[in-house]
């Protein structure tokens, strides 16, 4: 048993390896056979700490190449699955990512109703918070139908943003291409946020020097 655990942490390795170097298709089979080795194993015996934590990232890795596939309903089941194997932080930032997979399928009202509770919790750190705002900014593009829905999610982008920056969070170059943060582009608060940043990162070198 033993053994097949290891296996399986190396099949896992490997398809995060190969998903690395862009050959994110191909890595799926590698998390599916870790998977297929260790669901059995955790089955029998949920005790099995390290069964535990390699099917977990097995399941996260499979659902994040997923969804960089653009493939998000396929990448929700195996979301769950992770957040029922995971514990601790981490299980907030799986959390984020499947109420983006949510607003990827359309699903506006449950992707915001999951990034509310994300970002609510105490641990919710700036990039997380980052994160979240994404999920607000595509429901925004999802809501075709309902200006004042439309305004109401964008504002609150926005907003997570802001408090994402409070938090630490000031990698304004990932901001400025950051394609889910694309419906925001044209909006006035986003731009102004853009441009405290720069400034921000353009006065840090002057105030270090003195």
């Amino acid at each position: 048993m033993d053994y097949a655990v290891h296996l399986a942490g190396m099949y896992c390795n490997l398809g995060k390896l190969i998903g690395d170097r862009g050959q994110l298709q191909a890595s799926l089979d590698w998390y599916g056979n870790a998977i297929a080795i260790l669901e059995p194993i955790l089955g029998k015996n949920r005790r099995l700490a390290k069964a535990r934590e390699n099917l977990g990232n097995s399941y996260f890795n499979r659902a994040l190449a997923l969804a960089q596939l653009h493939r998000y309903a396929d990448s929700l089941k195996d979301w769950d699955r992770a957040i029922e194997l995971h514990e601790g932080p981490k299980r907030l930032t799986i959390r984020s990512l499947r109420a983006l997979a949510l607003a990827g399928v359309g699903d506006h009202v449950q992707a915001t109703r999951e990034a509310d509770e994300v970002a609510a919790a105490k641990e919710a750190t700036g990039p997380l918070l980052h994160d979240i705002a994404c999920v607000f900014s595509l429901a925004s593009r999802a809501v075709k139908d309902d200006a004042k829905l439309k305004e109401s999610y964008a504002t609150r982008a926005v907003e997570l943003l802001q408090q994402a920056v409070q938090k630490g969070y000031q990698d304004v170059a990932h901001m400025k291409k950051d394609t889910d943060l694309d419906p925001l582009r044209q909006r006035e608060d986003f731009q102004k946020l853009i441009r405290e940043l720069e400034a921000k990162k353009l006065a840090s070198p002057k105030t270090e020097s003195n």
